[in-house]
């Protein structure tokens, strides 16, 4: 069957499927770049066709678990089904998940957030953790932003990383680590639809349709390389405001936003379902893994300069304002 296969951090993918756009969509939606301390060897099987008949009998049998999705454990396997006909089984031992799915744009999403959602585990078990933030460099200043999902921080963080020379780590989940170090994540940088201005600076736009969310612009960064690891200078809180300006927080408010966006992780693009525990064993890793985050989070809150940015209406607006106050002041 034909394949691919590309190296990320935290993981050697191999994605196996007779669609060849389909693979090639998934290449492309991560960026060269991996690490010598690669835990996971991950094998995706895609079949762009309808669950075996065997299977879908035994989802009568399955657990419902949200929005229609139902699950079930047996052994070191497990089958998830979703209401728009698509099947997941994973099996944990060989670290190998076969994905049945008639859509192909269905297959593409629940491929691309099974790989996201094994590598973060990998990752988080290296002691590197994603944050649902963008961060980049911008005159020698490390930048987190971080914002509830449609709050700009993607395309304010690629505007100002283009417009400024600056260096993008990651437009969604860069990586943080317990030396409050920010790292590069290689995944392709996205925005919403109807941001085609934004799109148009990055060349030509691929684009995912998803289930709940929309269709979203995928945008190469082949032209900016990310920065290389470093500590974070600053960490904004983005909030709608009337005019773009940048006034200091607090350590205690800028800790609560990381232990929503980096120790609970919401917002990432991840498979809940795929990463509940198995047992005990599975509960007592998550449980420190869990630990590891809210260190990570409390040195990043510590270490860092804490501020909450008025975005204002406009975007172009609100990249200015965050090259302005690089250039005015120290990290």
């Amino acid at each position: 069957m034909p394949y691919s296969a590309f190296q990320i951090p935290g993981a050697d993918v191999t994605v196996f499927c007779r669609d060849a756009e389909l693979l090639n969509e998934l290449t492309q939606d991560f960026l060269p770049g991996g690490s010598a301390r690669q835990q996971v060897k991950l094998k995706l099987l895609i079949k762009l066709s309808a669950p075996p008949k065997f299977l879908k009998t035994t989802a009568a049998g399955l657990i419902p678990f949200k929005n229609g999705i139902r699950l079930r454990q047996f052994g070191r396997r497990r089958l998830i089904a979703y209401p728009e006909g698509a099947m997941l089984l994973y099996n944990y031992a060989a670290e190998t998940a076969f994905l049945w799915a008639g859509d192909i744009h269905l297959a593409h999403e629940l491929a691309y957030l099974c790989i996201l959602s094994r590598t973060g585990l990998s990752l988080d078990r290296m002691g590197l953790h994603r944050i649902h933030a963008s961060a980049i460099a911008l005159n020698g200043t490390n930048l987190l932003l971080c914002g509830d999902s449609g709050s700009g921080k993607s395309t304010i963080a690629l505007l100002a990383a283009k417009r400024y020379g600056g260096g993008i780590f990651s437009d969604d989940f860069p990586l943080a680590d317990s030396r409050a170090f920010v790292h590069a994540f290689p995944a392709r940088a996205a925005i919403n639809e109807d941001n085609r201005e934004t799109a148009a600076l990055f060349g030509a736009a691929r684009t995912m349709r998803r289930r709940k969310y929309g269709v979203k612009l995928l945008l190469s960064l082949d032209k900016l390389p990310p920065p290389a690891p470093g500590k974070a200078h600053r960490i904004l809180i983005l909030k709608k405001g009337a005019s773009a300006r940048i006034v200091p927080a607090s350590k205690m408010r800028v800790f609560a936003a990381l232990l929503k966006y980096q120790v609970l992780g919401i917002g990432l693009p991840q498979v809940a379902e795929l990463l509940l525990p198995l047992d005990a064993k599975s509960l007592a890793e998550l449980i420190s893994i869990t630990l590891s985050r809210v260190k990570t989070a409390w040195r990043l809150s510590r270490h860092a300069s804490g501020f909450v940015f008025l975005t204002g209406a406009a975007s172009d607006e609100a990249a200015k304002a965050l090259a302005t106050s690089c250039r005015n002041s120290y990290p």
